[in-house]
C-alpha cells in the first residue's frame, strides 16, 4: 500500500525511506496534502489565467483606450459638488476628451444639484448614480 502511493505520486523512494508502520502512514498523508495544495495552487494559478485572458479579449473590444474617469463616492452637499466640478473642468467646457465623473450616493441628487447637473455639458460628462459603494448589486 505504501509502495502504490509513492509510485502514483511520483516522489520515488529516495535514500531515506519510513522504516515503519506510523512513518508509512505519515508518509501517505503528507503526499496526499502535498498532492492536493499544488494541485489545488495550479488550478487556480490556471483559472486566473483564463479569466485575465477572458477580460483581455473582452477590454480590447470595447476600449481602444481607457477613459479618463473619476468616482466619486459618499453624500455630497450642492456647494461642494459645483466646487468639485467646476475646479475638475475649469478651461475644459466643451470640450470632448474631458474627464468624465460618476456619482455615487446613497441620497438622490437635491433639487438644486439636478438643475446645475443637468447643463448640456455637465449632462454629458457627469452621470448621478443612486447606490451604496459597499453593495455589489449597486
Amino acid at each position: 500500500f505504501y509502495f502504490i502511493f509513492v509510485t502514483f505520486s511520483t516522489v520515488g523512494y529516495g535514500d531515506r525511506v519510513a522504516l515503519s508502520n506510523y512513518g508509512r502512514a505519515a508518509t501517505i498523508v503528507i503526499i496526499l496534502v502535498g498532492v492536493g495544495v499544488i494541485g489545488s495552487t495550479l488550478s487556480q494559478i490556471a483559472s486566473n489565467l483564463s479569466d485575465h485572458q477572458r477580460f483581455k479579449q473582452f477590454q480590447g473590444s470595447v476600449h481602444k483606450e481607457p477613459a479618463p474617469h473619476i468616482v466619486l463616492c459618499g453624500n455630497l452637499t450642492y456647494e461642494k459638488l459645483k466646487t468639485i466640478l467646476s475646479e475638475l473642468y475649469e478651461g475644459n467646457r466643451g470640450k470632448s476628451n474631458a474627464t468624465k465623473v460618476v456619482i455615487l450616493s446613497k441620497e438622490p441628487p437635491t433639487l438644486e444639484m439636478s438643475n446645475y447637473l443637468s447643463t448640456p455639458f455637465l449632462s454629458s460628462v457627469v452621470k448621478f448614480l443612486v447606490g451604496n459603494v459597499q453593495n455589489p448589486t449597486d
